[in-house]
């Protein structure tokens, strides 16, 4: 039909005229889909509204499990207390549209039964004129003069009609419904509307008694069925313009939910981020409160406690100081107390043997300095190691050939007598810029390590690599290697296991590696050996 689009029923009534009745429908415009889209979004939002309770009532109830930050709550709550009153204004809205819409179809239908009461009554004399008066053909002229479709039942069963096809199709009964028939016919109320169906299409009819000098003749039945597409369109419209405002305001609220939201919430993720810049060991942060309220509170209180906390560790600092130099002082005076006694001794034979003019003095004086000359050297090892340790020179930087230095490094012990030494350098040359001296003091403190492992000789190999962008320097030696008890104190300044060592050298050698950005680490096994491996960038 032109442009419109139409759904329509066929149906062959009975008798011999062979007419074939057909009812049609438009098909669903727009509005409609406008409607159901709405009605679709608000169903999704509110299922997405009962995750987040759920998701919130999990994460309250399970606090290891944190589903979405103190924002996304804020978002949540917000939604959710926007979302409640605007579903129950929307139902109020809906239910308040429904029940205005059923009053004007009530009073459309009054009228319309009115007006066709009227009509048959200035028509029709009496109760055997209404019998025999009132056909099809009657009601069609009625129908078509006031714009109303009717029926006519007498009692039970149907009289006429001005749409007789719909009834002898079946689409309609011909039977008056019960509960039609027991208010109107029974209890004579002067109006009754039912809601009736027709497949999936619910419609309302009125039923109005038709007296003669106030006996009841008949039932005018007006249905809504022909102007149903007029009343669900205008409820469709009803539907979607109620919607479309609270679903625009919904949107609303969201988009204000965030914007107060993330307002609220940023003090609370800028303590955030500053608590985590704390854990990383920044004390220097210092946030500006925004407000008087709790959090500014919180945030003054932070303040306080991260300036609290960085005294606390100057004065922990100093404290570890202070003790260090105080163990230090310890080890100093315990190392230089060693050497002192037999000196004191030596001097204190010497003496007595010359007083005595013994015959051997000449001799008890060799050995005498022998002794004095070996303590003088243990003190002055001593001086030089604490040196070191306590204030390492200045650094000078240059570029160095590390397999050069190795080779240097390895042809100072190439006179110990058992000592094999083995190397295997890169064929890629390998450069980086550092203290040329200070990584020589590390590769002699570690060859002089090895060699002192192997009292009865012994092989040492002195490998290097390029790996991953890293120098690595690998010295192994197959010593008595280092006990399982005492491997995690090796690199402590006062641990040795040496009776004439100081414990710094290892020490330091780490030290001056960690200030190069490298790594020393070692692989010991007791009785076979042990491995020095010095990663360093390239």
């Amino acid at each position: 039909m032109g442009s419109r689009e139409f759904e329509s029923l066929y149906a062959a009534p009975e008798g011999p005229d062979g007419r074939i009745m057909v009812v049609s429908l438009e098909n669903l415009d727009l509005r409609w889909h406008l409607l159901n889209v709405l009605k679709a979004f608000m169903i999704y939002a509110a299922l997405l509204i009962g995750l987040a309770v759920v998701n919130w009532l999990l994460a309250k109830r399970i606090s290891e499990v944190t589903a979405i930050g103190f924002r996304g709550k804020l978002v949540s709550a917000f939604g959710i207390l926007g979302m409640i009153p605007l579903f129950l204004l929307g139902y109020y809205n809906r239910e308040v549209a429904s029940e205005r819409l059923q009053e004007n179809i009530t009073r459309t239908l009054s009228s319309d039964l009115e007006l066709v009461e009227q009509r048959i009554l200035g028509a029709i004399l009496d109760e055997e004129d209404f019998q025999r008066g009132v056909n099809s053909d009657f009601c069609e002229v009625i129908a078509a003069e006031i714009g109303v479709d009717f029926a006519v039942f007498r009692r039970s069963e149907l009289l006429s009609s001005s749409r007789p096809e719909l009834y002898q199709s079946k689409i309609l009964d011909s039977r008056l419904p019960g509960r039609a028939f027991a208010n109107v016919v029974l209890l004579e109320k002067a109006l009754y509307v039912e809601s009736e169906t027709v497949g999936e299409v619910e419609y309302a009819v009125g039923y109005k008694p038709v007296f003669f000098e106030k006996k009841f003749a008949g039932v005018i039945a007006v249905p809504t069925l022909y102007r149903q597409r007029e009343i669900e369109e205008e409820l469709a419209q009803r539907n979607a313009f109620v919607f479309g405002v609270y679903a625009l305001v919904f949107g609303l609220v969201l988009v204000m939910s965030f914007v107060v939201a993330n307002r609220l919430s940023r003090p609370i993720r800028e303590l955030t981020k500053a608590a985590d810049e704390v854990g990383k060991g920044n004390l220097g942060v210092s946030l500006k409160p925004t407000s008087s309220d709790e959090v500014g509170n919180l945030t003054r209180t932070f303040n306080e406690m991260v300036r609290e906390l960085k005294t606390s560790r100057e004065e922990q600092k100093r404290s570890e100081r202070e003790m260090a130099w105080k163990e230090m002082a310890k080890q100093v005076a315990h190392e230089i107390k060693n050497p002192l006694t037999p000196m004191r001794l030596s001097v204190q034979h010497l003496r007595q043997v010359f007083k005595e003019k013994a015959r051997n003095r000449e001799s008890i004086l060799q050995q005498v300095s022998k002794i004095l000359i070996d303590q003088i050297d243990a003190l002055s090892r001593i001086a030089t190691e604490f040196s070191r340790f306590a204030k390492m020179p200045e650094r000078k930087f240059e570029r160095v050939d590390i397999q050069e230095l190795l080779g240097e490094s390895v042809h100072l012990f190439r006179d110990v007598r058992g000592i094999e030494f083995r190397t295997k350098f890169s064929d890629t040359p390998i450069h980086l810029v550092a203290d040329k001296d200070e990584l020589r003091r590390v590769f002699i403190n570690i060859l002089r390590n090895g060699v002192q492992a192997m009292e009865r000789g012994g092989v040492i190999t002195v490998e290097s690599s390029v790996e991953s962008n890293r120098c690595v320097v690998r010295i192994s030696d197959t010593g008595i290697g280092i006990p399982h008890e005492t491997g995690s104190r090796v690199f402590e300044p006062n641990f040795s296991t040496k009776t004439d060592g100081m414990g710094l050298g290892l020490a330091i050698s780490r030290s001056a590696i960690q200030d190069l950005g490298g790594t020393i680490t070692y692989q010991s096994v007791p009785g076979k050996g042990t491995t020095f491996e010095i990663s360093l960038p390239v």
